[in-house]
């Protein structure tokens, strides 16, 4: 069997002969621990990481600023508040970040456009729901891909 033949099998629960595996160190590791040690570890695994050649210079990261939002349980008017400061606060963050700034009308417009574009997916599955549509997990996948490039 094939590697692609392996991996379809395995993507669609046809009992493939082995799962295709990768393994990787994240940032946050990197951050964290001696990179000695993370390097030792790999060298002393090339089953995991067979490509693994050791760097002559240390491992810099560059890490990207990252928020999240703390959205309330309630839909009320204190709730939406209390959510609408948080992206305000996100928004001078980006700005002061990018240097740019941020454009309050074209973020009320793409929201516009995913609302618009979550609704009419609503109405896909609605359709879907009624008639046969002979997709494999893979498809919906895509589908979901497909849909955030629309949303813009």
């Amino acid at each position: 069997m094939t590697f692609r033949e392996n991996y379809l099998r395995m993507a669609r629960f046809k009992g493939p002969d082995y799962i295709p595996m990768s393994y990787c160190i994240n940032g946050a590791c990197w951050d964290a621990y001696p990179q000695e040690q993370l390097l030792d570890l790999m060298e002393a695994h090339p089953f995991l990481f067979p490509d693994f050649k050791r760097p002559k210079t240390a491992i810099k990261l560059d890490f990207h600023p990252v928020a999240r939002k703390d959205v309330p349980y309630r839909d009320d008017e204190a709730s939406v508040s209390y959510l609408a400061d948080q992206l305000r606060q996100f928004a001078r963050v980006l700005e002061e970040k990018t240097g740019k700034k941020f454009d309050e009308n074209r973020f009320r417009k793409i929201i516009h456009i995913e609302n618009e574009t979550r609704k009419e997916l609503k109405k896909f599955f609605a359709y879907q729901s009624k008639h046969f549509y002979p997709g494999e997990l893979i498809s919906h996948l895509y589908l979901m891909m497909g849909m955030h490039l629309l949303i813009g």
